[in-house]
């Protein structure tokens, strides 16, 4: 997240801008943006002709729904993720383990057969 003043610095630059950033503003608070999201949102805004801003600001509420989508199917793929590199460990783990059991068994054996 970012800190006060970057927040700060964000808003200020939201109200730099025409009414029609006001309702941005507005619609960000709405559907619950952070700082970064709205920063980035806004980068690629500042961009868009006239026309596709009004129509970013109609169609605010499906681009917020997208938006939410797609950061929930990210949040699952990174667990996904993660549960694999969890499982890769755990199976690395299991494998040096069972290598080193192995060679101590060994080792054992060898030492039986000089004592006897």
């Amino acid at each position: 997240m970012f800190d006060f003043l970057t927040l700060a610095l964000i808003l200020k630059e939201i109200k730099k801008h025409s009414i029609m950033n006001s309702k941005l503003e507005h619609l960000f608070t709405k559907y619950k943006f952070s700082a970064k999201d709205c920063y980035e949102f806004l980068q690629i805004y500042d961009l868009l002709p006239d026309y596709k801003k009004v129509n970013t600001v109609e169609n605010f509420q499906e681009i917020a729904n997208s938006i939410l989508k797609l950061q929930i199917e990210l949040a699952t793929e990174q667990e996904i993720m993660f549960g694999r590199t969890i499982e890769s460990i755990e199976q690395r783990i299991l494998a040096r383990r069972k290598d080193q059991l192995h060679k101590n068994t060994q080792e054992e054996m060898r030492e039986l057969k000089f004592s006897l």
